[in-house]
Formats: C-alpha cells, structure tokens, sequence
C-alpha cells in the first residue's frame, strides 16, 4: 500500500504513519514490500519503491527514494533512472548509500543536516557521547583556535548571526521548548520559553524566528544593539507591549498586527489545524519569509509584523535564502532543484495593496542542490553546492565550479568560508583542525591578483573597474602603494572609502623623495626593518 508505521515499541498507543505514495517494485527479491533501511544512528528512514501512477497505464514506472526523520517528517526525494529497486544498504558511517536498481548498482552521497552555525569566525556545532544523554556543544574559534565546551540537554537546533547564536531545546514539559541566546564562547545572553514545536529556526540581529506546522512566533532578543532598537521605543508602544515577552505569535492562516499578543492570547483562541503546513523560514532585518507545501511563499514585515506578500512558486519550498538587499530569493525545493525569485520584478508596472510588485519565479534551475549562501555585501553574488562540487553565480552567471565537499558558513569580500563538517564530525572528541576549515576565493578575487603579479597595474585598474568590489579596490591600493603610483592608489582609497589612505597619498606625495616615500609605505604595511634600512 506505500504505508510505513513507525513505534516505538510492539505495544506503542500513538503509531507514526507516513503514506510514501510508493508501490512495491516486482524487483524486490525478498517478499512484495518496499526496501526500507535505517542510517547508523537511527536518525533518518530511507523508504525506495515505484512512485504510484494511480493506475495510469501510459506512465512509465519510476524508481524513488524517500528519507524521512524518526518522527515521520518527509526530508527529500531522490529519484532514480530506472523501473525497479531491489535493495538498498547505508554505509557504516550513513554519508553514503547504495541502491540495487534493474542491473545497476548505484551509489548516493548524502548531506546530514548537522547541528551547527557560524559567526564571528566561531564554529559552533553540536554531538552526543555515548556516556552521555545530553548534547555536547562546541564553540570553536577559527581565527585563535580557542574552543570552548558546554553540555545542553535535548537540544533540537542551533542557528547564529551577528555576534549570538541560539540554541532550542526542549523541557521536561512537552509542550514548552526554551531558546537559549548565547555568545562567542557559549555564555547565555538571554532566554524565551515559547510554546510551539520548534520545527524551523531562523536569526536576524534583532530576532529569532521559530515556527511549527501552523504557527510562527517571532522574538526580539535582548542584547547591546537591540535594545537600542527595542519594540517598546517604537510609536506603537502602546499596542505592542505585552506582559509576557518582546514576542508575537500568530497561526500561519492569520495576518498578524499589532494586537496579536504571545503565547498566553495564542492559547486561548482555538483553531483548526491548517491544510498547508509550513516547509520553511527565511528572514532578513526586513521581511520574514515563510514557505509552505503548496508552494506558498508568505512575506511579512519586519520589526513590524504585518502581511505584505504572497509569492506563488512552482515548487514546495525546503530551503530558502535572502540576498543582502531583500530584493531576491533563492529555493532548493524538496527534489534538490535551485531557482530564483526576483521579488522586484514588476515594480512600476503592478503592485498589491501593500504597493509591492508581484515579482517574478526566474526561469533559472540547477538539480542536486543541497547548500546556499548569499553574499554579505553584494546582492548579485551566491554560492551554492551540487553534489561535491561548489558554484559561484554572479547574476545567475557562472564561475568555475571548485570540488569542494563542506558545508558554506560565510560569503564575504569575495571569499567563502567553508566547514568540512564531515571530517569535523568524524574526530570529535578531538578539537577540530585547522585545515578543515576553507577560505575559498571568488574567480574576479584571483584573477585580480594574477594580473597585478604577472601584467601590471594599468591592465588590473581596468579589470577591477569592470568587476567593482571594496576589496579588488583594497588590492588595487595596496599594489600601487608598493609601485609608488599614487595617482592609481589614491583613486583606489577613494573606492573605498578609505580617508586615512587617501590623507597617506597627500602627505606621500609632500615628501618627494623616494626613498623616504618607500620608508613610509613599509610603515603602512607594518613592515618597521624594512622602513628603518630605507
């Protein structure tokens, strides 16, 4: 029938079921079921059969594959070439997983969906010891190697930005979960109680964003910058203040406004479960996105939460990213598949209640897409991976892919930070090496440096000019600095925005001589023998 029912044990009251929409393959050699097989750690299901055609004679069979968690929710689909499965089989370490298919025997590599942030150069991450129930976290500094070390009981996820990372966990009480703020070396800022199944978590500089199935509950954190931005210092504060928190908590069928009220108003209004669960969350300082399996994109504003915008995609939404300027959004759907939506497209022709243009699915799409991160500063930049293979898209141009298998933690200055958290993973206890953390540079950031090695610093000045980021116009200064040509330099601090290296022009262009020009670029560059020999 495709059915799986999953217990606890023989004697469980309260069964998962999950209809798969799968049928038997006749390939199957033992018995007429589906091929179901557990990962090492019993973290995630892998269920293979014949996607059902309801009955439809003149569609071709089709072998796929389903993963779901222990708790029945659907993670992604991969569908195969061929008509049959007849078996499949994790590796002993689950990273990879082989499937029996007609005659053909083929091999699956797979992403865990690790506990794990980045920010502020620290990596934090999460893992169990054998000994121990609770959950050990690990915030590591990569720039000093410091690493520091805490123990959270039933830790569920672990998001960051900015300076803070949060931790949900659960309590002793099921229906309450707790968000733990913390800092770079894992001391607790603050802390919310919520009342919703923490499903998905999102962070901005000012807030957590947390949701289950059907309902959303936003948090304004307290810390030295928000507090300067708090809700209660808005002209509303009247309306949005609330005895039991800085939080709003709406259900995802609802517009939220400024009456909705947190957890102990929510309670009190009764609903009726939704149709259209929720997939996903994004947010920027500016917007809240949320994704649904219809394929539904619902916008909100940010730090006053109302309804803007309703996105209509072509797919269900699994992952979703904002660029640095909220102008457009990437999705990796539930099959893996990236696409684009550009939400100013239309902008002067249409636009709804809100004066928002309708904005536009692009027609851009790239299979086997499991990561994706933005550029901090550049809204046309964004790394992405397919399979073990990293590609950078300049306005969905692009670069040279680079064989890479880490997870993306930071895109910024033209280089991606990259953790390669399998290899993380597979030594812990250990302290993490440092080689195991990448800096991977954008094709513009090394050809820059190429031309001003081998051709020279007119042929760079152009190139840079065409390909304009802070930092090749830093590189630029630099080279031109160490050529004395301050025409060049002084134009490149002026990209910048750099005055104390526009103020170094003047006052070397005052000295004439050359050797004490020399003398005090090396003084610049903290090179002091060599600015005392000259």
């Amino acid at each position: 029938t495709g059915r799986v029912q999953l217990m606890q044990s023989e004697l469980d009251e309260k069964p998962i079921l999950i209809d798969t929409g799968l049928r038997p393959s006749p390939e199957a050699k033992v018995g007429n079921k589906l091929q179901l097989a557990w990962n090492s750690n019993g973290s995630v299901l892998a269920v293979g059969g014949i996607l059902d055609n309801n009955g439809k004679a003149d569609e071709k069979n089709v072998s796929q594959m389903q993963f779901y968690d222990s708790f029945g929710r659907h993670l992604r689909t991969l569908k195969l070439p061929g008509a049959g499965m007849a078996g499949l089989a994790w590796e002993g370490g689950s990273l990879r997983i082989a499937l029996a298919v007609e005659s053909f025997i083929y091999f699956a590599n797979i992403r865990p969906d690790y506990k794990w942030a980045f920010f502020a150069n620290t990596l934090v991450y999460a893992y169990t010891k054998p000994e121990r129930t609770d959950h050990c976290v690990v915030l590591y500094d990569t720039v000093t190697g410091n690493k520091y070390t805490k123990y959270v009981k039933k830790l569920l996820q672990i998001k960051a930005y900015g300076d803070y990372c949060v931790l949900a966990t659960k309590t002793d009480d099921p229906t309450v979960y707790l968000l733990i703020l913390c800092n770079a070396i894992g001391a607790p800022v603050d802390s919310k109680y919520v009342n919703l199944e923490l499903q998905y978590l999102v962070m901005t500089s000012q807030h957590v964003v947390c949701a289950s199935e059907d309902a959303i509950c936003v948090w304004q954190y307290s810390s030295k910058v928000s507090k300067l931005t708090s809700i209660e210092g808005k002209t509303d504060a009247v309306a949005l203040k609330k005895k039991d928190g800085k939080e709003v908590v709406w259900h995802v069928d609802e517009s939220p406004s400024v009456h909705s009220g947190g957890f102990e108003q929510f309670k009190t209004q009764k609903r009726t479960p939704t149709q259209d669960a929720i997939t996903c969350v994004t947010a920027s300082d500016c917007m809240l996105l949320v994704g649904r399996e219809s394929g539904t994109v619902q916008r909100y504003s940010l730090p006053h939460i109302s309804l803007e915008a309703k996105y209509i995609l072509r797919c269900c939404p699994q992952m979703l990213a904002i660029n640095s300027n909220s102008t457009r959004m990437s999705i990796i759907d539930i099959n893996g598949v990236i696409s684009f939506y550009d939400m100013e497209v239309g902008r002067g022709k249409s636009a709804n209640e809100q004066g928002l243009p309708p904005g536009e699915h692009l027609a851009f799409e790239k299979r086997d897409a499991w990561d994706m991160c933005w550029a901090d500063d550049n809204p046309e930049l964004i790394a992405m991976m397919e399979k073990s293979r990293m590609y950078i898209y300049r306005d969905l141009q692009p670069e040279e892919p680079v064989l890479c298998s880490g997870y993306l933690c930071q895109f910024k200055d033209l280089s991606i930070t990259v953790a390669l958290l399998d290899d993380i993973f597979a030594t812990v206890p250990d302290p993490p090496d440092p080689e195991l953390i990448l800096h991977l540079e954008t094709k513009s950031l090394r050809d820059s440096r190429d031309i001003l090695e081998k051709v020279g610093i007119a042929d760079a000045s152009v190139f840079i000019e065409d390909n304009s980021h802070p930092r090749l116009w830093g590189l630029l200064s630099e080279a031109a600095l160490e050529k004395l040509d301050f025409t060049t330099a002084e134009r490149a601090f002026v990209k910048t925005g750099d005055y104390n290296g526009v103020q170094l022009v003047k006052r070397l262009n005052q000295l004439g001589d050359k050797a004490k020009q020399r003398a005090e670029v090396a003084v610049y560059f903290k090179r002091f023998d060599e600015a005392e020999k000259a």
